[in-house]
């Protein structure tokens, strides 16, 4: 069994080195010579390099994996990326724990160090940490079989949070819990259950006492990535809370499913995207994936026109509550409102340009309108024109090379928007805006701008 595991991994097996390093000696025989001179950069390598896997740059990468010892580099060796220990003679006292601290130091994707003992020496422990006090060796060697348990619990409390599930390697049920993590409580609780279920399992791996959690690895791993797209919850589910070793388990059994974990969640203005959710397995899939990626693509696009994209949400959650659990029903009301979210603005407003002006004018009058001044017929006429002279600012001004970054360019461009709202009149001589309210709607007028910056400096 560990020969057919191994084999997958046969081309970079093959191009390891197991070195030993040896101390010389005046009469030693020339054979022993290349291991015993020279052998500092052989030392360096293996601390410093990594193997040579793919995406390692050659330069980067050499093929030390292993230091063959008797006494030497047991004391005062400080390599963080050693991970294992393999012990085959007696050795003892501070030896000992010299010998055990090579493996407990803190590496990028490293959680624990191992300790191998053919030779028994574990039994010395004891007797080696009598000098120190027990806050300071609680935990400084733990038996690989007292890992097991805890491997259970983590596995037992990580399956408990879908009631009514009890396989989870097969299709239907991996949907079922990406659905119910559509909760993003239940989302968190998952998030904290899966990584201390990959921590244990990544301590006990390739130990076979891990085989019978295999596969519910490699199901949840690939639940979790499921609902990391369908969610678009960058948040949560970062494949970093994986070890090396159950990272390359997800990591190829999504491969075997045609899943690639780098490809971000498909957007909805792809050209394939109605043909990724009628492949999905049911209704209620179906209506999830376009619930969430309406709501994705809404806010990624709020912040260049704040009204217009308010709206699009306001109806999204009218159909939603409308439809609620009537998933047939629902799936077909968001594909029939999905061509209207992407289309953009598409609607003038008082003949101003829908993508460039109608933004500009719509938090305008919602300004006006939040305090307590509605736009009436009084009001259109002056309301236009200052949208019209305010683009205009704008459009000249972010043209300039380095704009955003010129503080000192931002606030005349500031200033320039608070002249214009104070100068806008009704025909009554009144003002159309409070100057009290001006410099935070001027504020927000050059966020937008800079929300819009391809738009404005591309437009004539």
């Amino acid at each position: 069994m560990l020969l057919v595991r191994a084999w997958r991994y046969r081309d970079v097996i093959a191009q390891l080195d197991f070195v030993p390093v040896i101390s010389g000696a005046q009469n030693d025989k020339p054979h022993l010579a290349e291991w015993t001179s020279g052998y500092d950069q052989v030392v360096d390598d293996f601390k410093k390099k990594k193997l040579p896997m793919p995406g390692v740059a050659a330069e980067q990468a050499s093929p030390v994996a292993m230091l063959i010892v008797n006494a030497m580099l047991l004391t005062g060796f400080d390599a963080p990326r050693e991970q294992v220990l393999y012990l085959d003679r007696a050795i003892r006292e501070a030896d000992l724990l010299q010998a055990i601290a090579r493996v407990n130091r803190t590496a990028p994707g490293k959680n624990v160090g191992y300790v191998v003992d053919y030779y028994g020496v574990a039994h010395h422990l004891a007797q080696a940490l009598e000098a120190y006090a027990d806050d300071d060796i609680d935990g400084a060697l733990t038996s690989l079989n007292d890992e097991v348990p805890r491997l259970a619990a983590a596995h037992a409390a990580l399956r408990q949070l879908f009631a009514g599930i009890s396989a989870f390697t097969t299709v239907a049920a991996q949907d079922a819990c990406v659905e119910a993590l559509a909760d993003e409580r239940l989302r968190a609780r998952f998030e904290a259950a899966l990584k201390a279920f990959t921590r244990s399992m990544e301590i006990v791996l390739p130990s076979e006492k891990a085989l019978p959690y295999v596969a519910d690895a490699k199901a949840f791993g690939t639940i979790a990535l499921l609902a990391r797209r369908r969610y678009r919850d960058h948040t949560l589910f970062d494949v970093r809370i994986y070890g090396e070793k159950v990272r390359a388990l997800i990591d190829a059994h999504v491969r075997s499913l045609g899943i690639n974990q780098r490809i971000p969640p498909i957007s909805i203005t792809s050209a394939d995207y109605a043909e990724k959710v009628s492949g999905l397995t049911s209704p209620r899939a179906k209506a999830s994936e376009m619930e969430h990626a309406i709501r994705h693509h809404i806010s990624e696009h709020l912040d260049s026109d704040p009204a217009h994209y308010q709206r699009l949400s306001e109806h999204l959650e009218q159909i939603l509550v409308e439809l609620k659990d009537q998933w047939e029903q629902l799936a077909l009301a968001l594909a029939d409102f999905l061509p209207v979210v992407t289309a953009g603005r598409t609607e003038t407003t008082d003949g101003l340009e829908p993508t460039i002006e109608a933004p500009f004018h719509d938090l305008l009058a919602q300004q006006l309108a939040d305090h307590g001044r509605p736009v009436t017929a009084e009001r259109a006429g002056p309301l236009r024109a200052a949208t019209i002279d305010i683009v205009h600012l704008v459009r000249t001004d972010v043209r300039l090379v380095g704009f955003w970054d010129n503080a000192h360019r931002r606030e005349q461009l500031r200033r320039a928007i608070i002249q214009r709202l104070d100068d806008t009149r009704l025909e009554d001589g009144s003002d159309l805006f409070d100057y009290a309210w001006l410099r935070p709607i001027a504020d927000r007028l050059v966020e937008l701008a800079k929300h819009n910056h391809h738009r404005l400096a591309a437009s004539p």
